[in-house]
């Protein structure tokens, strides 16, 4: 009611649609269809109302508090309090009526809130394209190559609990505006990230603090307050369902106190794709087991001055998999022996994606296992190396 009357919040109600068409007829409605709210009140006896005006500028309510029911505006103190004339309000039907606060719950259906976004004191938008072929059109298992972004948070919005909302606006198409379905399921989800500000690859992890619900509604809207000091660094990760279109859209910010907005660090400089498969005699199963040696491996030479590495792995989403880079002896020999934690780990096996984070190696000779989780299972596997130098790799025959 204050926002309202502060011209902070644009109200407008939606009525229900599986109301039957006498009833609807009796009360002046139309189902389904949209009103705008001109004023809201709570008057001295505790009475809330909206004050409704159909678009149409006729067929208004014929409720509670229409010009029609004459025994609330009985009382002209009340009238006045209002400055309503029910009898001169008969006189022509413009669409615009009174509505108790408890009438409009049980026959409209949506409540739409346009709030003002100067209301909040540090915001920020970005404008974006997301073509179909970036990324995979399932994101349940990697969501990497989705539209990110990294708010970074001041240490007053930390320190005060700062209130986070977050706006995705769908650029609408033609086709949508002349009435076609809309296919489009958006959403955005936000994960703790750190001072690497790196990608969010896995679309759940423990890191994971708010999960947005898709809509094919235009606009998609989240809010988040922070809680402690491990929020310092939060990523935005768009995420569609299904994805089967070219998407534009705009991204807004608001927050309650100072805060930017960002980018992802930039993918390494050097990439190369390993593709291979795991066979009835190369399936060796999970780290542990003495069959894991048998696991496809390929040799890896880190130079001179060492480099900064990155491994992404893509299989079948029946399979759990892991990779990791562990040092050998000498180029080309295959690891026998795990003998202490590897320097590039994925960590816990994974179905369909694993990835591990960004490690600083020393100059040397590694090598790449790439595993399943379940000895014997068969299935192709595309890896991927990203690093700062260029590297030698090479499979190695068993």
């Amino acid at each position: 009611m204050s926002a309202h009357a502060y011209g902070d919040c644009l109200i407008t109600m939606s009525s229900d649609s599986t109301i039957s068409e006498k009833r609807a007829e009796e009360l002046g409605l139309i189902t389904g269809h949209s009103y705008a709210v001109l004023n809201v009140m709570q008057t001295k006896n505790g009475t809330r109302l909206l004050l409704l005006k159909n678009p149409w500028a006729n067929k208004g309510w014929k409720g509670r508090f229409s010009c029609y029911d004459t025994a609330n505006w009985s009382d002209p103190a009340f009238c006045a309090e209002l400055g309503y004339n029910p009898e001169l309000d008969k006189q022509q039907d413009d669409g615009v009526s009174w509505i108790c606060w408890e009438d409009a719950l049980v026959y409209y259906q949506n409540i739409h809130l346009s709030w003002n976004p100067a209301l909040f004191s540090h915001s920020a938008s970005r404008h974006g394209f997301w073509p179909e072929a970036q990324g995979p059109a399932d994101d349940t298992f990697n969501c990497g190559e989705n539209p990110q972004y990294i708010m970074k948070l001041s240490e007053q919005a930390i320190k005060k609990g700062a209130s986070i909302w977050i706006l995705v606006s769908r650029h609408v198409t033609k086709q949508e505006q002349e009435g076609s379905d809309v296919k489009d399921y958006l959403t955005v989800h936000l994960h703790k990230n750190d001072s690497s500000r790196g990608r969010i690859w896995y679309p759940r992890t423990k890191k994971t603090v708010l999960t947005g619900a898709y809509t094919n509604n235009p606009h998609c809207l989240v809010r988040y307050d922070v809680t402690d000091s491990s929020e310092e660094y939060l990523s935005i990760v768009m995420s569609q369902y299904e994805k089967s279109h070219d998407l534009g859209y705009t991204l807004s910010c608001f927050c309650t106190e100072a805060f930017s907005l960002g980018s992802p660090a930039r993918e390494l400089p050097c990439s190369r794709t390993l593709t291979s498969s795991w066979t009835s005699s190369t399936a060796g199963g999970p780290i542990g087991k003495k069959s894991y040696y048998r696991n496809p491996m390929f040799a890896v030479e880190i130079p001179a001055g060492g480099s900064l590495v990155e491994l992404h792995c893509l299989a079948p989403k029946t399979l759990a998999v892991n990779v990791l880079l562990c040092p050998v002896d000498a180029y080309g020999q295959r690891l026998k022996r795990i003998q202490s934690e590897p320097p590039c780990d994925s960590g816990n096996y994974r179905h369909g994606f694993a990835v591990t984070s960004r490690s600083k190696l020393e100059a040397g000779a590694y090598a790449l296992v790439v595993s399943s989780y379940s000895p014997g299972e068969t299935g192709n596997f595309r890896c991927k190396v990203l690093s700062s130098a260029k590297l030698r790799i090479d499979p190695i025959l068993l």
